[in-house]
């Protein structure tokens, strides 16, 4: 399994509690080396993670207001 996959998936499972955690292992993900033949696939999760935890984020300050 691929550094960069396995980023893409922690950072969207982790995205929902701790958007900074998600953006954070997104942005990683996107910057390593991909896997030879799934390079989209790695890229997708991890830009999916990003656009998730900049939602969670958003949701978080519009319901807690911090």
């Amino acid at each position: 399994m691929g550094a960069s996959k396995i980023l893409g998936i922690v950072g969207l499972c982790s995205g929902w509690l701790f958007p900074i955690a998600g953006l954070t292992l997104g942005i990683i993900g996107v910057s390593i080396k991909k896997e030879k033949g799934k390079e989209d696939r790695d890229r997708i999760l991890n830009i999916l993670s990003i656009v998730l935890s900049i939602f969670a984020w958003i949701l978080w300050i519009a319901i807690f207001g911090i």
